[in-house]
């Protein structure tokens, strides 16, 4: 198994795949798939490429050459499927390497044989000068045809099975008998879709309705039970036999790879979470000031009440007044616990939802004021009318906010004029915002790059290069546009979202 760059660099490689080529791990990750593919087999992957990229198909299983380190070439199967981000963006391909040079071997050895079957039925048209000396040769040259078949159906790692026309299991390989676990008397006294998990039952009999039409079927999956009770995945391949009524069929386990794809899919909702909390970690020095500062207020109020108390003459107005002032710090409290309770939690299944826009900005602020006064950064924000509201999931578009913002004030921090600027941007039926920091600039070179995942302009250990990449998810995914104003002397970026009608 490994992980392919979106242009064709290995970026991770398992154990077997190096086996089968003869590299070290290291070597390969030095290498591109493409230079490590036989030239005959070159085109056709790149015609599937650009099919999955193009979103015709969602994944593609061929029969190649790979170069082994020796100079040989050894025969593979390869499945490929393209690993997406949460906002359906390409982030790398997941492919699946199989060895199947023996199998080639065989197949080759097949060919040999089939063509000697043919040499066989020329050999009929003498048969009918030679009557009983060529009929004899025929019959030979059938049953040996026949054995070798019958020894590919056991030798091969395929399973394979024969069916009865109303599903009955005539004949199955070692490799399927394996697979599920029974015995062959055991397969052979049930219809296949007894074992067919109960949620594929429908979408199964639905498809062999269409299956009787067309007579033949590539690449549907469905769940099998197996008798110790694990549930596997098999994709198949069958064909309706003319005259005799038999379906023949073959499957491929893809339980493994089934398994893999969610796991990355859990993988990538931690990497968008873990990304969320790097953003709030940032500012965490920032927020603990914004709730230090008004407990400290109420802390000497409250001391101030208690050495009064006992007095007579406590003005009254006075502590009307400090109430009032710890009531509003309080407040504050309140409001910076809450924006952390909204921020920290998963948001991405939220509904979209009319949401002020000057809210988001308060809110989000409430987590970074402090940090930014810290290092004197000069922190200047547009005024927005209350009632400017965008629809919108609110706590993704917070994380936006706040990865600019992170972005930013790491851009100032090494420049004497820290300043940054967040403006509303109401344009084109689209409304966001744009977040302008007054640091170094973003060289040419790199800006086309900025959305990919993993690619960052900060030093090593400073950034993850995941912050806009998965900021360009969350807006695409509210049907918005995320980008670098390339006009503005500063450096600004800009994200905006439909402007809709309640």
């Amino acid at each position: 198994m490994s992980h392919v760059s979106l242009s064709g660099e290995w970026l991770l490689v398992n154990q077997k795949f190096c086996d089968i080529v003869g590299y070290s791990k290291e070597e390969l990750l030095k290498l591109t798939c493409q230079e490590i593919t036989h030239p005959d087999d070159f085109n056709i992957d790149l015609e599937y490429i650009d099919q999955i990229m193009r979103g015709k198909i969602q994944t593609y299983s061929i029969e190649k050459r790979y170069l082994k380190k020796s100079g040989l070439y050894v025969w593979i199967n390869l499945t490929v499927s393209l690993i997406k981000s949460t906002a359906d963006e390409p982030l790398f391909f997941l492919a699946v390497i199989e060895d199947i040079h023996q199998k080639k071997n065989i197949e080759e050895k097949l060919l040999r044989i089939s063509s000697e079957i043919n040499h066989a039925f020329e050999q009929r048209t003498i048969a009918l000068k030679q009557a009983s000396q060529s009929l004899e040769y025929e019959i030979k040259e059938r049953q040996r045809a026949e054995k070798t078949r019958h020894s590919f159906f056991e030798i091969s790692s395929e399973l394979m099975a024969i069916f009865s026309s109303d599903g009955v299991i005539k004949e199955a390989n070692p490799a399927f008998i394996a697979h599920m676990g029974y015995s062959e008397d055991e397969l052979k006294s049930k219809r296949f879709i007894e074992f067919i998990h109960p949620d594929d039952l429908l979408r199964t009999k639905s498809t062999g309705l269409e299956f009787r039409q067309i007579g033949h079927i590539s690449n549907f999956e469905n769940r099998y039970i197996c008798k110790d009770g694990k549930v596997i995945v098999l994709s198949w391949c069958a064909t309706l036999a003319s005259g005799d009524d038999f379906i023949y069929a073959t499957a491929r386990d893809k339980t493994e790879i089934r398994q893999r794809e969610l796991e990355l899919a859990e993988q990538k909702m931690k990497i968008a979470a873990n990304s969320k909390m790097n953003a709030l970690g940032k500012m965490a020095a920032g927020i603990a000031h914004e709730i230090n500062n008004p407990l400290t207020v109420v802390y000497g109020q409250v001391n101030y009440l208690k050495r009064n108390l006992k007095n007579d003459n406590l003005d009254k107005a006075k502590v009307i007044s400090i109430c009032d002032s710890i009531s509003v710090m309080c407040s504050r409290i309140v409001e910076i616990i809450n924006g952390l309770r909204t921020f920290s939690r998963d948001g991405s299944s939220d509904p979209l939802e009319f949401c002020s826009l000057n809210k988001i900005v308060l809110e989000t602020l409430a987590f970074c004021e402090g940090k930014m006064r810290s290092q004197q950064i000069e922190l200047i924000v547009d005024k927005i009318p209350n009632d400017c509201e965008v629809y919108c999931r609110p706590t993704q578009l917070s994380q936006v906010l706040l990865n600019l913002l992170n972005n930013a004030k790491d851009a100032v921090s090494v420049v004497d004029k820290k300043i940054i600027r967040i403006e509303l941007v109401n344009e084109n039926n689209m409304i966001g915002l744009a977040v302008i920091d007054s640091g170094v600039g973003i060289p040419l070179e790199q800006r086309a790059n900025l959305f990919q995942p993993f690619f960052t302009t900060k030093e090593v250990g400073k950034g993850t290069g995941l912050g806009l990449s998965i900021s360009k998810g969350i807006i695409d995914s509210q049907g918005g546009i995320i980008y670098l104003d390339q006009t503005c002397a500063d450096t600004k970026f800009v994200f905006t979202l439909p402007c809709v009608e309640k």
